[in-house]
């Protein structure tokens, strides 16, 4: 879902989830960083805590953005 919402906005997304157990819960933990593109960039590990560091490239969003645009517009020779 996180990396449909990366594509969808065209930025990155931080998704950042719990982890470990808790009374009767285990939480997956596994955060993520996520490009644009959708790819990720920088995963947690699922069985301890974690500090992720992420280095982000703001001007991939504007890249996106742009395709995006380009890919709505109709093509000459198409209509």
């Amino acid at each position: 879902m996180q990396k449909a919402n990366a594509i969808h906005n065209g930025v990155w997304v931080a998704f950042c989830n719990r982890v470990g157990i808790e009374d009767d819960m285990h939480y997956m933990g596994s955060s993520l960083v996520i490009d644009p593109w959708g790819h990720i960039q920088e995963m947690a590990n699922a069985e301890t805590d974690e500090v992720l560091i992420a280095e982000i490239d703001l001007e991939q969003n504007r890249k996106v953005r742009q395709n995006m645009a380009n890919a709505q517009r109709p093509q000459s020779g198409y209509v």
